[in-house]
């Protein structure tokens, strides 16, 4: 026999799952929508850029226009072995102004961006780069080192090659002919480095740039956390995570609690799962540094506490932890990147085998 209780719990997880979806979906495709806007906008000035954990304005001095003289079409023949600093990346490099790098995380997030106006897309356009130490003639033996290894100077990871996306370009909206160039604005993945913690260094591009393509402007920022055009909300901050951990603590006396009310767990099942999903999100909880991962692991903790009782809001709090992560990862890294989807990736495969498998 059915328990229409149990059943109207289901039913109602199942609908605030539906909802929540549904509203996710109107504020992406409203994101989607204000695109455009914001196309044209950073068309015209370079947009302003925060620290991505501490919400402070990236400081100017961290940030250089790149001069755009003329078309460069032709492709760039790289010689990290030469002599002349401005043979590296060619003979029509600019190197910014050197600058004396502090960085509290041993990190330098090199990044580009990039506006102006196209016809069509195009895969063609790139733009190299390459940190080099000062003094100039000691580059060769710079302490700069890309985060992926790398067996010499002249592996080509070695220096950073920024191809523009389609996945990373936000266009004008607009129902004109299609032979009428759209603006756009783009920017370019970070670029992770290691470095000591006081680094006196200089920035060297080049560009090959689609002979279609109209660039307005581009610019190269750095800085010792990850950037973003956002200025960050409390979710993607390093604040109060401590206090957020210390909620932890109430999950001893919250079994407790439930196991003298339900007088013992709802199955072994449910409690073999349940205690493996506390462990795991709960560790996690600990491990991240950033409020968006604290608050959505802990909320997963939690939705592990209410499988074992078969307390059916697990799916309400599961779902919540999940899209916190979703969201807010996806602000935080500017899209559907691959930490995305590490972030995500095993949280969908566990939300789902314990949606379809319910506590008994």
């Amino acid at each position: 026999m059915i328990d229409n209780r149990n059943w109207k719990f289901q039913l109602a997880g199942i609908s605030i799952g539906l909802i929540i979806g549904v509203i996710l979906y109107i504020v992406f495709t409203i994101f989607l929508n204000h695109s455009g806007n914001e196309a044209r906008n950073y068309s015209l000035a370079p947009p302003m850029q925060y620290d991505a954990l501490t919400a402070e304005e990236i400081s100017p001095n961290q940030q250089w226009m790149i001069p755009i003289n003329k078309k460069q079409n032709e492709p760039i023949k790289v010689n990290l072995q030469a002599s002349d600093l401005y043979s590296i990346l060619g003979k029509n490099s600019w190197i910014t102004p050197p600058i004396n790098f502090k960085s509290r995380t041993g990190k330098l997030f090199l990044y580009i961006d990039y506006a102006g106006k196209e016809q069509y897309f195009s895969d063609k356009s790139r733009i190299y780069s390459i940190p080099v130490c000062i003094p100039l003639s000691k580059y060769s033996h710079c302490s700069i080192n890309p985060a992926s290894s790398y067996s010499s100077y002249n592996d080509k990871n070695f220096y950073y090659i920024e191809e523009f996306s389609n996945s990373r370009t936000i266009y004008e909206l607009n129902d004109q002919k299609k032979d009428t160039k759209s603006l756009f604005y783009g920017y370019s993945l970070p670029h992770e480095y290691q470095i000591t913690s006081s680094q006196d260094l200089a920035i060297s591009f080049n560009s090959l740039i689609d002979e279609k393509t109209q660039m307005a402007w581009m610019r190269v920022s750095i800085n010792d956390h990850p950037i973003s055009l956002i200025k960050k909300s409390f979710f993607l901050t390093s604040k109060y995570q401590k206090f957020l951990k210390w909620f932890l603590i109430l999950i001893p006396f919250i079994i407790f609690y439930d196991y003298q009310k339900n007088g013992g767990f709802s199955s072994p099942h449910a409690l073999s799962i349940g205690t493996l999903l506390i462990l795991w999100s709960g560790l996690n909880t600990v491990i991240w540094d950033i409020n968006y991962m604290v608050i959505g692991c802990l909320l997963i903790t939690f939705s592990g506490v209410m499988y074992i009782f078969a307390n059916n809001l697990y799916k309400l709090s599961y779902s919540l932890g999940f899209f916190t992560i979703l969201v807010f990862s996806y602000q935080y890294y500017g899209g559907f990147t691959h930490q995305v989807i590490k972030q995500i990736g095993l949280l969908t495969l566990i939300g789902t085998a314990i949606f379809i498998k319910t506590p008994d």
